[in-house]
């Protein structure tokens, strides 16, 4: 069986797309908020995916790609790592797999 939880440790703390599309901006020169008007999205919807406190949507990500020429499944890809990333670390999840192994294990013997 493999182990989903141990097996994704990537060992670095993970990276949020916010902020690789705040730098892609910054690169480009593209104003925070200009950005936001440029997409059709509300500034401070914008701002919470730039400070990595929201997540970047399909919606938003093809809005992204219609702008920056950026394929929106890159941003749905790195969002998903990140999300991958974030569940392998928590304490829930990591004790929430460890009794449902427990379970598997334990009706896979009483199968035999």
């Amino acid at each position: 069986m493999k182990n989903i939880i141990s097996s994704k440790n990537f060992g670095y703390y993970p990276t949020h797309p916010g902020g690789i599309l705040k730098d892609e901006l910054k690169c480009r020169k593209i104003k925070d908020i200009d950005f936001s008007k440029q997409i059709e999205i509300d500034y401070s919807v914008l701002k919470n995916i730039l400070n990595k406190k929201s997540p970047i949507t399909a919606e938003i990500a093809i809005l992204i790609e219609t702008v920056l020429n950026i394929d929106a499944t890159i941003w749905i890809n790195l969002q998903s790592r990140y999300d991958l990333q974030i569940a392998t670390k928590s304490k829930r999840l990591i004790n929430k797999v460890e009794k449902i192994r427990k379970k598997v294990k334990e009706r896979e013997l009483s199968n035999n």
